[in-house]
């Protein structure tokens, strides 16, 4: 019991004595330079194909493109019938339903 104790005593101190405050960005900075040691990232190209099961519901697809270097962000999610597609390019943004972009509320 005193062992444990001491650890936590030890635990609190080091996390207040070498503890810092980080701001969101930096804290997102050496995440990714810690899981990209190698700088990929700037340049990554890919997707990322996701499906999800909840039961006594229809699948859910998701199919996510990234172009970093064109500054390029797809998402495309079916369910149902139904797929909603939003796309990130620079600066223009676009949401379509089944392929249309006019929605009806």
């Amino acid at each position: 019991m005193i062992k444990h104790l001491i650890l936590f005593i030890t635990f609190l101190v080091s996390v207040t004595v070498f503890g810092q405050e980080l701001t969101g960005e930096q804290l997102l900075d050496k995440a990714i330079a810690y899981h990209d040691p190698n700088d990929a990232w700037k340049t990554f190209n890919g997707e990322l194909h996701i499906t999800m099961l909840t039961p006594n519901k229809n699948k859910r697809t998701s199919i996510i493109t990234l172009n970093l270097p064109k500054e390029y962000y797809k998402s495309e999610v079916t369910k149902g019938e139904n797929t909603v597609t939003s796309i990130i390019e620079k600066d223009k943004c676009s949401l379509k339903l089944n392929g249309n972009s006019n929605i009806s509320k």
